[in-house]
């Protein structure tokens, strides 16, 4: 019999989309559309404080991160085969999806 080369687990991330929630100044979630909870951003801890208008500039890119993998991979389509475009787009795509060295 032949053996099969087992796979290292390689954990998906939760579907889109996501949707950035406020309570107010200070906390903010992500959510996926059913209500999952995504992520909670850190604004303070013991060493730093994190200015609130850059904590939900953070957590707006965050929320926005599955749509911006689709469209990655789908205008890797359209971009010609070289180039930085290509190779920057790639490297991105390899970077969200936990491939990146």
């Amino acid at each position: 019999t032949m053996k099969t080369k087992k796979r290292p687990y390689t954990p998906t991330p939760t579907p889109g989309p996501w949707r950035a929630v406020w309570l107010d100044d200070q906390n903010g979630w992500v959510l996926n559309d059913d209500g999952t909870y995504i992520l909670e951003p850190i604004l303070k801890d013991s060493e730093s404080k994190c200015d609130p208008l850059a904590a939900k500039a953070n957590l707006r890119l965050a929320a926005a991160a599955p749509d911006l993998l689709q469209a990655a991979i789908y205008a890797l389509e359209f971009l010609p085969k070289t180039g930085s475009a290509q190779s920057d787009l790639r490297r991105a795509i390899a970077k969200a999806e936990g491939r990146e060295p």
